[in-house]
């Protein structure tokens, strides 16, 4: 799946792209708790249709880090341990102001969240209180004003109260692509050269027959940069390995090989 928007995205313009498809002892002077990367054990999924799939906040679906994580990745039907995707990545790819092509995103974690506690993903089910979609909740004139942050989108001192939820379950997270982790840190030895972009991320899951095996995505995309972006590109990068959880080279099954003949 890929996107052009036409002509570019100038700084603080908004690009949304909506595809279908340790515990540990407390201590008195304990350090505060830091949000990470949601790639461990147990970690948030969509689980209200007819499959498992695992979400994280660093704008990837599915599960790349079995060293990590032995959750499902995109399993279906559900508890049956048959996968339908080793993961798939947001990417989002301009051409800077001087005429260089950048790209972010993959499993590389060029978009990451902050280390603030709250950058987790956020979770919520049909009947929350003051989530009722295309209704003014919080009775202030709006409609829906609220994304699912855990922060005070419209500054009335409440937080997260007008939410106006998609489907059965909800899963949220935010992130950007210009983190000091992801800028200083260079797994395969490649720079990475961000485009300052932020990130909501909301996914959906369906609870309703003939709807139970659809996933909802959706990205809302932010230049929170200085410079305009140019010939803007975004996809999604799905490596669809199928075969049983426990297998974990299921794509040798797809493997070419030289055959010879006489």
């Amino acid at each position: 799946m890929s996107v052009r928007p036409s002509g570019f995205v100038a700084r603080g313009r908004r690009l949304t792209v909506a595809p279908l498809l340790a515990l540990g002892l407390l201590a008195l002077a304990a350090p505060p708790c830091r949000a990470w990367v949601d790639v461990f054990d147990r970690g948030p999924a969509l689980i209200a249709g007819k499959y498992n799939l695992r979400v994280s906040n660093a704008g990837i679906l599915g599960n790349p880090f079995p060293d990590l994580s032995s959750d499902p990745s995109f399993e279906y039907p559900k508890g049956s341990g048959q996968e339908l995707l080793h993961y798939a990545a947001l990417w989002v790819g301009a051409i800077d102001p001087l005429g260089g092509p950048r790209v972010s995103g993959g499993p590389l974690l060029e978009f990451r969240p902050t280390l603030a506690p709250e950058d987790t993903v956020r979770e919520a089910w049909h009947g929350r209180f003051g989530s009722l979609r295309g209704v003014d909740d919080d009775g202030d004139g709006k409609i829906d004003e609220e994304l699912l942050n855990g922060k005070d989108d419209d500054g009335d001192g409440e937080i997260d109260e007008d939410l106006g939820l998609i489907g059965q379950q909800m899963l949220s997270a935010d992130y950007s692509d210009d983190q000091p982790e992801a800028v200083h840190v260079y797994p395969d030895g490649e720079v990475h050269q961000p485009l300052g972009l932020s990130v909501h991320q909301e996914t959906y899951a369906f609870a309703a027959q003939g709807y139970d095996g659809i996933a909802g995505l959706q990205f809302t995309i932010t230049n929170h940069g200085s410079t305009t972006l140019h010939e803007v590109y975004v996809g999604l990068y799905c490596d669809l390995d199928v075969d049983e959880h426990a297998k974990l080279a299921a794509y040798s099954n797809d493997a070419l090989t030289r055959v010879g003949f006489t």
